[in-house]
């Protein structure tokens, strides 16, 4: 296995698991939309955005991001870690669960565990001696979310304001 293979774990049961494909941006832009609409009330992402974050030079389409679907092929779950290039000292890691599936602790454990290995396998791509951190980034009035973090071994750092 080469590092930037990443092992799947088995799918959470009852869920597809795959590698996105650039047609899937319609479907996790309305996952996107569907918790910005739940947190903040307004829409923040277009299928567009999503292609264009997809086409960037930080994310291996096939690597570094996996899609989780419901029976109804809609888009429940996405994890994703990447990293800035060198000297590959911060990558980020980060799982999104569609609002209706929230409450299934399951799910963000599954989607976090991915997002993990995946960390791990970019962190070999570090110089050995430098340190690595794996970040991930949150919000307190998102409570799933916080608690899926916490879950996954994340510790509060930093503090920052995102406007």
């Amino acid at each position: 296995m080469t590092r930037t293979q990443t092992k799947t774990a088995a799918s959470p049961a009852g869920w597809i698991e795959r590698a996105p494909q650039i047609s899937d941006a319609e479907r996790v832009a309305e996952m996107h939309n569907a918790r910005s609409q739940n947190l903040y009330g307004e829409n923040q992402a277009t299928a567009d955005d999503i292609r264009l974050w997809w086409k960037g030079s930080r994310i291996d389409l096939a690597s570094d991001l996996r899609l989780v679907f419901d029976s109804d092929r809609v888009v429940a779950g996405l994890a994703v870690s990447s990293h800035g290039g060198p000297p590959y000292t911060d990558i980020s890691c980060s799982a999104i669960v569609h609002p209706r599936y929230e409450s299934r602790a399951e799910l963000w454990d599954w989607l976090h565990a991915w997002a993990l290995r995946r960390a791990a396998e970019h962190a070999h791509l570090a110089e050995a001696g430098i340190r690595v951190a794996a970040t991930t980034r949150t919000f307190p009035g998102d409570a799933a979310r916080c608690a899926a973090v916490d879950r996954a071994g994340f510790r509060l750092i930093r503090v920052g304001n995102h406007m």
